[in-house]
C-alpha cells in the first residue's frame, strides 16, 4: 500500500504569535495557518520562504487544523551542537536528535537504583483531553502532589504541540514531561513507557504519573483500529513495575455516535481484551439514568471480573477545572457540553490523589 504526503512552497505573511510552545504563522499563497516549531526551525520571520506539509488540510482533516512548516528555505541556521545520540521520528526526513535519559549520567544512576514504583498511582488515559482533568481531580484532594506526565507516541509526536501541557506547566500543575517512544520534546526523553515510569519515580521523585497520548487521536470505527488501544499495555506496564494502575474510562452522553455513547467501545475493548493485569477502573458519580446505562453495559462485559471497580465523586475536580480557566474540549465539545467525559477523568484523578 502506498503512503503519501503533500508539500507546498509558500511564504510567511504574518507571525500570529505563540500558542503554547509553538508559533502560529499565516501563509501568503495558501491563506492557511501553519505550525512553526522554534526548537527545530529557530524563530519565525515574516517574509520567510518555507516548505510546508499540506497533507491534512488538503484532505480537510480536523487533525491539528494546520499546515506544518518543514523548513525555512530563506534562512540557514548556524550548525548547533547535537544534544545526544538518540534519534526520534526515526528514519524519516523529520528525524530529530535527542539525549536519551537512559544514557545520561543521572538517568543511568536513577535506573540502576530503581526497584519498584512502590504502589505509586499511575493513571492511564485514552485521550489527551483527559490529562488536565485527571490532574484537576488529583489536585482537588492533594494539591501538593508532584505530577509527572508521560506522553506516548500514539498521537502528536512533538510535546510542544500541546497547549494543555504549556498551560499546566505555567500553573504549576505538572512537575515535568517525559516523552517516550517516537514522541519528543519533553523535559526527559525515554525509549519506552517502562523506562519512563522508572525515571519518573527514581529520578523525578513523582508522587503520581499520568500516562497518555499527545493531542490527536486516530479512530476507524472498528473494534481494534484506534490509537487509544495503547491504554491497555500502559496499564500492564504500571502493574509490572509495581505501580497502582488506574484506568480512565471514556464516557459520553453527548456523543452522537452509538459506539461512543455511554461507555465507549474503546474502553470496553481495552479493559475486556487488551489488558492482561488487574487495574482499578474508576466510575464517576453520575445522574441515575446515566449510571444505570453504564452499569448495564459493564455487566455484559468481563470488566467487573477482570478489574477492581470503584466509584469516586469527580465534581471537585470539575470545580478545580472551572477555577483554573483552562479551556478544554473533547471532539469539539466543551466541559459543560459533555460533563460525563470530564467527570470520569476527574474521578480517576481523585482516586490517584486519595
Amino acid at each position: 500500500m502506498r503512503a503519501a504526503a503533500r508539500t507546498a512552497r509558500d511564504k510567511v505573511r504574518r507571525v500570529r504569535g505563540k500558542k503554547g510552545n509553538f508559533y502560529e504563522v499565516e501563509l501568503e499563497r495558501r491563506g492557511t495557518l501553519a505550525v512553526w516549531y522554534p526548537e527545530l526551525l529557530g524563530e519565525p520571520r515574516e517574509g520567510a520562504e518555507v516548505l510546508v506539509n499540506a497533507t491534512a488540510l488538503d484532505l480537510r482533516l480536523g487533525t491539528g487544523g494546520y499546515d506544518f512548516v518543514i523548513a525555512d528555505l530563506s534562512h540557514e541556521e548556524p550548525s548547533a551542537p547535537l544534544p545526544g545520540r538518540g534519534m526520534k521520528v526515526r528514519y524519516t526526513p523529520w528525524q530529530v536528535c535527542v539525549e536519551m535519559a537512559e544514557e545520561s549520567a543521572e538517568g543511568r544512576k536513577a535506573l540502576s537504583r530503581f526497584e519498584s514504583l512502590e504502589g505509586m498511582p499511575v493513571v492511564c488515559c485514552l485521550l489527551h483531553s483527559q490529562v488536565p482533568a485527571v490532574i484537576a481531580g488529583l489536585r482537588s484532594v492533594n494539591p501538593r502532589a508532584r505530577v509527572v506526565y508521560i506522553m506516548t507516541d500514539s498521537a502528536s509526536l512533538p510535546a510542544s504541540f500541546s497547549e494543555n501541557v504549556a498551560r499546566l506547566r505555567e500553573r504549576g500543575w505538572m512537575e515535568a514531561v517525559i516523552t517516550c517512544g517516537q514522541a519528543y520534546g519533553g523535559d526527559l526523553e525515554a525509549v519506552n513507557v517502562f523506562s519512563a515510569l522508572a525515571l519518573a519515580k527514581s529520578l523525578l521523585q513523582a508522587d503520581c504519573v499520568v500516562v497518555g497520548p499527545g493531542p490527536g487521536h486516530l479512530g476507524t470505527g472498528t473494534k481494534w483500529g484506534f490509537s487509544g488501544i495503547e491504554q491497555g499495555w500502559c496499564l500492564d506496564a504500571a502493574n509490572t513495575l509495581g505501580g497502582k494502575a488506574i484506568a480512565v474510562l471514556r464516557l459520553s452522553f453527548a456523543d452522537p455516535r452509538e459506539r461512543h455513547y455511554g461507555l465507549s467501545h474503546h474502553s470496553i475493548t481495552v479493559l475486556s481484551e487488551v489488558t492482561k493485569t488487574r487495574a482499578i477502573v474508576v466510575l464517576p458519580q453520575l445522574p441515575r439514568e446515566q449510571k444505570e446505562l453504564v452499569y448495564k453495559t459493564l455487566l455484559i462485559t468481563s470488566i467487573p471480573e477482570k478489574h477492581e471497580l470503584v466509584c469516586r465523586d469527580g465534581s471537585p475536580g470539575l470545580e478545580e477545572l472551572h477555577r483554573s480557566g483552562l479551556e478544554l474540549s473533547t471532539m469539539g465539545r466543551k466541559v459543560d457540553e459533555d460533563p460525563a467525559f470530564f467527570l470520569a477523568a476527574c474521578a480517576a484523578g481523585v482516586e490517584a490523589g486519595g
